[in-house]
């Protein structure tokens, strides 16, 4: 069988983090199969690098580029081109990664839907309108004309179906999964960290909620004692210079505040599992990586009571509006005594979230297609 997959979508380093793990799996899974690899032309990140020097160990698998570029792609998406983003690979089945329509020629097709978050509300969107309105067609027509539809919750799911009218399309969940380093042994610290403090992490924009988290987190400070720092994990933009004004124009914040740069997978396990819990207190979330992430330390979480984060941390979290500054900062003040004990629960709700667990769904998934 040959299996032809759109991987444009895993150029971006975190988004596409999960599916790239999922890619590998599958293609070790299935190794009588071919794989058909393509990209657009254009120069590859070096997680993308990465990712093809691990694929070399197997032969079941080619890359293909496509003549038309990226940029013409939502140059014709904005046109509302229904073909906008066809490919020319010849295939039995095709999956895209991301919510592409691949063309009226590639079917049984399969397509990815991560979230609505560049659709769903203009402000908490980190994209330009321009892009936002290539994005929202760029859904619905992939959704409206795939085969079969893959939501990353059933959040996302349920968000589908209320924004759009796909009542007649199948939709499977395939929860994302993370990396297999989070479940080895612990890393042993040779850096030297407070021992007490609270961690987020990510790439920083608005649906963070972080200028929400900082206020109701000075408001705690003034009012109590003993409260962790708050180091922050990440690579700094546009929306990181708000964040570190607010954080320089407070006395309090400015001394508990810490700020570090994104860290490869080992640094970022050290400094997760030597924290007293995640903060996460998001607007959106198709998924939330991180909360598993920090569950498969044992790390206690504080997220959002909305999106798919209720979901995602599986009762097992402390719950808070994230629209309400003081319901924040109330939540912070419960989640201050809760014990960091490596609790077990945690690691185990996390350890149904594996990229092999999500390749084998897809893979399934695909079978069930080509049966069709």
């Amino acid at each position: 069988m040959k299996i032809v997959i759109y991987i444009e979508s895993l150029r971006t380093f975190t988004s596409g983090t999960p599916h790239r793990g999922v890619l590998f799996k599958l293609i070790e899974l299935r190794s009588n199969d071919e794989f058909v690899l393509v990209l657009r032309k254009g120069g590859l990140p070096e997680h993308m690098q990465e990712l093809f020097n691990k694929l070399k160990k197997f032969s079941n698998w080619s890359l293909r580029y496509e003549k038309i570029s990226r940029k013409l792609v939502n140059m014709l998406a904005l046109l509302n081109f229904k073909n906008h983003c066809e490919i020319k690979a010849e295939g039995d089945v095709y999956l895209s990664f991301d919510a592409e329509y691949l063309g009226f020629k590639n079917h049984p097709q399969i397509v990815t839907l991560h979230d609505l978050s560049s659709v769903r509300n203009s402000k908490s969107s980190s994209i330009s309108p321009l892009k936002r309105i290539a994005r929202k067609f760029t859904i619905e027509n992939g959704i409206k004309h795939a085969d079969h539809i893959v939501a990353i919750s059933e959040f996302t799911k349920n968000d589908l179906l209320d924004y759009f009218d796909m009542a007649q399309k199948e939709i499977t969940v395939i929860h994302n999964g993370i990396d297999k380093k989070w479940f080895h042994e612990s890393i042993s610290n040779t850096t030297s960290y407070n021992d007490n403090y609270w961690i987020w992490w990510g790439a920083y924009s608005q649906r963070k909620n972080l200028e929400r988290l900082l206020q109701a987190y000075e408001l705690l400070l003034k009012e109590t004692d003993n409260i962790p720092d708050l180091y922050l994990v990440g690579n700094q933009n546009e929306y990181f210079v708000k964040l570190l004004l607010i954080i320089e124009g407070s006395k309090v914040l400015k001394r508990k505040v810490k700020i570090y740069p994104q860290q490869d997978i080992d640094n970022l396990k050290v400094l997760v599992s030597n924290s007293v819990g995640l903060v996460f207190p998001s607007l959106y979330e198709g998924f939330g990586l991180p909360v598993i992430e920090a569950y498969s330390q044992g790390v206690p979480v504080l997220t959002s009571n909305m999106s798919s984060l209720p979901e995602i941390s599986g009762g097992l979290g402390v719950l808070v509006d994230p629209n309400d500054t003081i319901d924040i900062k109330n939540g912070l003040l419960k989640f201050n005594m809760v014990q960091h004990n490596h609790d077990e629960k945690l690691k185990q709700w996390a350890e149904q979230f594996t990229y092999k667990n999500s390749a084998l769904k897809y893979a399934e998934l695909i079978d069930r297609c080509l049966k069709k």
